[in-house]
C-alpha cells in the first residue's frame, strides 16, 4: 500500500465542492496554487487536484474527471468541470443517491455507538455488494445502483454513509497500488478500514471478513512499505 496520500479538505476544500453543487461554470481556484507545466501535454498536477477532489466528496459523481481550465502565471487559475447532467436531471440522479444512502442508514440508530455503527456499514457492504472484475465503476452513485464497483466507489460508499450518520470519515490513496480505502474515527480515534479487501474476489453471498478493519497505523505498516501517520487508534 506503498505512497500513501491522506484525502481532505485540507487538499481539496468544501468551497469548491459547492460551488460545482451550485453547478457553477467557472470556478475560481488559484487559492490552491496548482503548478501548471508550461508546454507540457500532460498536467499530472491539475489532473490529482481535480480526481482528489472527487475522491473526498461521494456526491461529486455529477460531474466528469475531465474538464477544462485556464491557468495563469504557472499555476491552475480557473476550473471548467463538465457536467453529467443538466440541472433538473442533476437534482433527479441526487435524490437517487440520497435515497441510497438514507434507505441504509435507516437501520442504523441514533443511540448506537460509532464503534457499532462502523461494523454496521462496513459489513454491510461487504455483504450485499461485490468488487467490479471490469473495473469500470468507480462512484459511489453507480455501486449503489449496479451492486458493484472498484475500491474507489466502495470507500467512497462506505464515506457517504458514514457521514450520513453523524461519524467522521475520509479516504485514503495509495499512490504505488492505485488503491483507496477509509480512516473513519470511532469515540474521537482514528483507524483504518479497507471493505474492499474485506469483500473477496469470488467469495459467497453474504460473508464479511475483517482482516482489514479497523487498524491502526502500525498495522497498516506492517503491509504497507511507506505509511503516514493517519490513525491515533489502538483500542480495536
Amino acid at each position: 500500500i506503498g505512497g500513501i496520500m491522506l484525502l481532505s479538505d485540507d487538499m481539496t476544500r468544501s468551497d469548491v465542492r459547492d460551488a460545482i453543487m451550485r453547478r457553477e461554470t467557472v470556478i475560481d481556484v488559484s487559492d490552491f496554487a496548482v503548478p501548471y507545466i508550461s508546454g507540457g501535454a500532460a498536467q499530472p498536477y491539475i489532473s490529482s487536484f481535480m480526481g482528489t477532489l472527487s475522491e473526498c466528496y461521494p456526491e461529486l459523481f455529477i460531474i466528469e474527471r475531465h474538464f477544462s481550465y485556464i491557468p495563469q502565471n504557472g499555476y491552475l487559475r480557473y476550473i471548467y468541470p463538465n457536467y453529467k447532467y443538466d440541472s433538473e436531471e442533476t437534482e433527479v440522479q441526487l435524490d437517487k443517491f440520497y435515497t441510497y444512502i438514507n434507505n441504509i442508514s435507516a437501520h442504523i440508530s441514533d443511540d448506537w455507538s460509532d464503534l457499532e455503527k462502523v461494523i454496521y456499514i462496513h459489513d454491510y457492504l461487504a455483504a450485499n455488494y461485490d468488487y467490479d472484475t471490469d473495473y469500470g465503476i468507480y462512484d459511489a452513485f453507480t455501486f449503489f445502483k449496479q451492486k458493484e464497483g472498484v475500491c474507489e466507489s466502495y470507500a467512497l460508499a462506505f464515506c457517504a454513509i458514514a457521514r450520513n450518520v453523524g461519524l467522521e470519515c475520509t479516504q485514503v490513496r495509495s499512490v504505488n497500488q492505485n488503491h483507496l480505502w477509509n480512516v473513519v474515527s470511532i469515540d474521537g480515534e482514528y483507524y483504518h478500514l479497507d471493505v474492499t479487501w474485506d469483500d473477496p474476489i469470488g467469495n459467497e453471498v453474504g460473508r464479511v471478513n475483517r482482516d482489514f478493519f479497523l487498524m491502526s497505523d502500525e498495522q497498516t505498516k506492517a503491509i504497507s512499505t511507506t505509511m503516514t501517520n493517519t490513525s491515533t487508534g489502538i483500542k480495536y
